[in-house]
This record gives C-alpha cells, sequence and structure tokens, in this order.
C-alpha cells in the first residue's frame, strides 16, 4: 500500500469548515472514536526516525513498516508494510525491512 501525505499551513485566525465539507469526495470516512493503543520501535540513537522509517505496533491493526520513497516539500510518500501478527518482539518480516537502516543495533 502507498501511503500520500500532505502538510498544510494555515494562517492562524483561519476559520475551517466542518470536517465533513473538508473530506468531501475523498473517500470512506467516519467521525466515530476508535480506542488504539501504538508503540513504535527504533533505535536508542533513533536511525529510523532520522531516515523517515517507521516500525509500529497498534493495537486494532498488527505492524506496520513504513519505508520512504519520495518527498517533494509538503508532499510525503512512503510505502507500507503490514504484518497482522500480536504484540511483543517484531516479527522476522518486519525488523528484515528496517535492517538496512538499524544494521545492528537492536530496536
Amino acid at each position: 500500500m502507498i501511503e500520500r501525505e500532505v502538510k498544510l499551513l494555515v494562517d492562524p485566525g483561519v476559520d475551517l469548515p466542518p470536517p465533513d465539507q473538508l473530506v468531501h469526495d475523498l473517500g470512506d470516512w467516519t467521525l466515530e472514536e476508535v480506542d488504539q493503543r501504538a508503540s513504535y520501535y527504533d533505535s536508542a540513537d533513533l536511525r529510523l526516525t532520522r531516515a523517515d522509517v517507521s516500525l509500529r505496533y497498534r493495537s486494532d491493526d498488527g505492524w506496520t513498516v513504513k519505508l520512504p520513497q519520495s518527498r517533494k516539500r509538503q508532499s510525503f510518500v512512503r510505502a507500507e508494510h503490514h504484518f497482522p501478527c500480536d504484540s511483543g518482539s517484531p516479527p522476522a518480516a518486519a525488523a528484515d525491512l528496517v535492517r538496512a537502516w538499524i544494521r545492528s543495533e537492536p530496536l
């Protein structure tokens, strides 16, 4: 899966329209609250964070690795890899994806 993220800045004092107008025609969305617990993993010196890579366990989603593909100004594209495993240690396949960044450092 590809994640496309765009960060937009708005001047202070600008009144934004309600959420249902902001996301109109952008696909499925909900205002329903979801209880999630997320844990992010990295090396002690934050090698993954500094490289825009993430390794996360989320209670409702399992494990996810996000790897950068491109960055242009406010636009950021990352490839997402999902692993439907339980919490605990990261699955070997997820750890293998981030090995180039952490090398021999423990997560």
